[in-house]
């Protein structure tokens, strides 16, 4: 077989053996040289890394941005600081980073020279608390689970099949900062359909399938208007003091009544320091005003004494009660017509305020009282309701009386508050909720719009088809008309005024004499003829202001024309009449109006 090889063929055998055989040869020179290689190497990095750290090239400096969730412990034991800076690989170290915690969402890691490393950290924005079953994960915005398990205060909670993926909602309201808001305790998607909101207190929002964030924004006025989220509650601990002086001891200490009460959420203390000292004496006072971590509310009565004591010890707030000696406890509000004699009232006000604490009045439930209010020069800044009467009989009409006197200090922007038995039956929701009518009967204009714009029937309304509506261009052109004639009449009937004034006395005489309900004026019990004699000149000082009104009238049925509005002949003369007229013209001359303009303002909201 080898004969059969060529010369060339057995020269280039020779060649590629020789190779073969110096390969071998050079490796086992190299491979037995390798150790002295490595060891040179390591020998002269080394020295070139000392050479660099002597040079001031050591990491001395770390800092670290960004983060909140994550420790930053975590980070620096990532960060081998015996070599030089410059040997720190970047894109390594971010990796590493990034990788130790899942809150961290992206990493930036920058080398400043001679000797910082600065780590920028982005981490994930928590969003809310996700509950499913008995898993709880901390999601972002966008409805993805960042940690399981991981505690994290001041989120909402969210639960309900398929919440995540219809967190829209959520975010529009959360983002949409309102007072009512602030609230907010969770959200349970119900039915994969609609959302049920639950708030602090623990009361729960059942918003509709259709148009929630209509129902919610309408839910916003209110609370704007009636407040009736919770208030701060406060605890009071008289009466541990009571049994301590029954026993002639030390204790039970008032002071570890109100800590005990305080731990369970309470953010107030009252006490009510009598003249009498018969439970709450001044040492108990200046005891819990120094020992206690929350606000102190001083009960006590108008006297020089105690506003004394007050100023002395600068709580929180006093309450201005009523105080007799044979009574066992505080039996009812207290008397404004003796307090505003000669300003005594507002006087004790502004001197509390100059002492930079705040005034509360223990009122009845009586909106005769309230008014008083009205005339202080000062005024003080909380109301607070006597509720006993109500406690004794919890009937709907003394819950009424209670609804109105809240929805009266309401309006006169002043906190509300109730009292004053701890079995008190009174139901928070019973009470906001009447306080609402209330406040809806007084704000007629307001709370009529936004049942026009968030009612299901208005979220609707925009749907209804063009052969609903109630009329056409031309029935709007003969209103116009209309309106217009009726402005003149109403002008005429005005400058008359005094003609219809006497007609009506007499009329109104008639009525009383044979005791039939009057068809213009509304009885009053306080009116006499001398109080006709001076409503007439009232009237006649007004002609003016009834013609403005009058006009006004004209522009709001025609306003509301174009809204199709639906309002009733009284709402809507109530609603005009109320910002514009005296407290007599409000009270006695709607009627009047009506009486005069039924026909002609009926025919034109029915477009006929």
């Amino acid at each position: 077989m080898l004969n059969n090889i060529t010369r060339s063929q057995k020269r280039s055998l020779r060649r590629c053996a020789l190779i073969i055989t110096i390969s071998l040869f050079l490796t086992l020179i190299t491979y037995s040289s390798l150790g002295k290689i490595i060891s040179y190497f390591n020998y002269y990095s080394t020295q070139c890394s000392n050479l660099l750290l002597n040079s001031g090239f050591a990491i001395e400096k770390v800092t670290i941005t960004g983060n909140k969730f994550v420790d930053q412990k975590d980070i620096l034991s990532l960060i081998d600081k015996t070599q030089p800076i410059v040997y720190v690989r970047l894109s390594k170290l971010a990796d590493n980073i990034k990788s130790v915690n899942k809150w961290i969402k992206d990493v930036r890691v920058y080398r400043i020279l001679p000797n910082t490393l600065h780590i920028d950290i982005n981490e994930h924005k928590p969003f809310a608390i996700w509950k499913d079953n008995n898993k709880t994960s901390v999601v972002d915005y966008e409805g993805k689970i960042i940690v399981d398990n991981y505690p994290v205060d001041n989120l909402v909670a969210v639960t309900g099949q398929n919440a995540l993926s219809n967190l829209k909602f959520v975010r529009d309201i959360l983002e949409n900062k309102t007072q009512l808001s602030e609230y907010i305790s969770s959200f349970v998607f119900v039915g994969n359909r609609r959302w049920n909101v639950t708030l602090k207190n623990g009361l729960t929002v059942k918003l509709p399938e259709d148009n929630p964030r209509g129902a919610w924004d309408y839910l916003n006025s209110l609370q704007n208007t009636t407040d009736f989220t919770p208030s701060n509650w406060s605890v009071n601990i008289d009466h541990i003091a009571t049994i301590r002086n029954a026993r002639g001891t030390s204790y039970p200490d008032p002071l570890e009544a109100a800590k005990i009460a305080i731990a369970a959420g309470a953010d107030f203390i009252t006490v009510h320091l009598r003249e009498d000292r018969r439970h709450i004496r001044d040492e108990d006072v200046y005891n819990l005003k120094n020992n206690i971590n929350v606000e102190l509310n001083l009960e006590i009565a108008a006297t020089e004494e105690m506003l004394g004591i007050a100023k002395q010890v600068k709580p929180y707030s006093i309450c201005i009660v009523p105080e007799k000696r044979e009574e066992l406890t505080t039996e009812g509000g207290l008397d404004l017509v003796q307090l505003i004699h000669n300003d005594k009232l507002s006087n004790i006000v502004k001197d509390m305020h100059n002492s930079n604490i705040k005034v509360s009045l223990f009122l009845d439930p009586n909106i005769e009282q309230l008014k008083y209010i009205e005339k202080l020069k000062v005024k003080p800044d909380i109301i607070e309701i006597h509720t006993g009467d109500y406690c004794n009989d919890p009937s709907e009409e003394k819950l009424q009386l209670i609804a109105t006197a809240a929805g009266k200090a309401v309006a006169s922007d002043h906190r509300k508050g109730n009292d004053h038995k701890e079995e008190d039956h009174l139901k928070g929701e019973d009470l906001q909720q009447t306080i609402a009518e209330e406040e809806e009967e007084d704000d007629d204009d307001d709370i009529l719009h936004l049942k026009e714009e968030y009612s299901p029937e208005a979220a609707h309304e925009d749907d209804d088809d063009e052969s609903d509506k109630d009329y056409d261009e031309n029935d709007e052109e003969d209103n116009e008309d209309d309106i217009s004639h009726l402005k003149e009449e109403y002008s005429q009937e005005a400058a008359h005024n005094e003609d219809d004034i006497l007609h009506l006395k007499e009329e109104y005489l008639q009525n009383e004499d044979s005791n039939e309900p009057d068809n213009y004026l509304h009885s009053d019990n306080t009116l006499n003829k001398v109080g006709l004699q001076n409503d007439d000149l009232i009237l006649k000082e007004n002609i003016e202001e009834i013609r403005a009104l009058l006009g006004k009238m004209q522009n709001e049925l025609q306003q509301q024309q174009q809204s199709k509005s639906k309002l009733t002949v009284e709402e809507l003369v109530v609603s005009l009449l109320k910002p514009e007229l005296s407290e007599w013209l409000n009270k006695n001359l709607c009627k009047l109006v009506k009486s005069v303009v039924e026909k002609e303002i009926k025919d034109i909201i029915n477009n006929k």
